[in-house]
């Protein structure tokens, strides 16, 4: 439904990504995210799916410093 609007779907995937298979073409979300943590990889890095046409014209929303 948020496609036939022309919004992007974002879906926090931390707590089922561990327990579930995560498909992201059956689930047509625009971008998946995660802690790394959620599927027993170190703490402090998280992980950011995105469509490719989306990743290569959405700017960062920060740099680093």
């Amino acid at each position: 439904m948020a496609h036939r609007h022309g919004a992007r779907v974002l879906l926090d995937a931390a707590q089922s990504v561990a327990h579930m298979t995560t498909d992201v073409q059956t689930l047509d979300c625009d971008f998946l995210v995660f802690s790394r943590h959620k599927i027993f990889a170190p703490t402090g890095v998280g992980v950011v799916f995105g469509k490719g046409d989306l990743l290569e014209t959405t700017p960062p929303a920060s740099g680093a410093t």
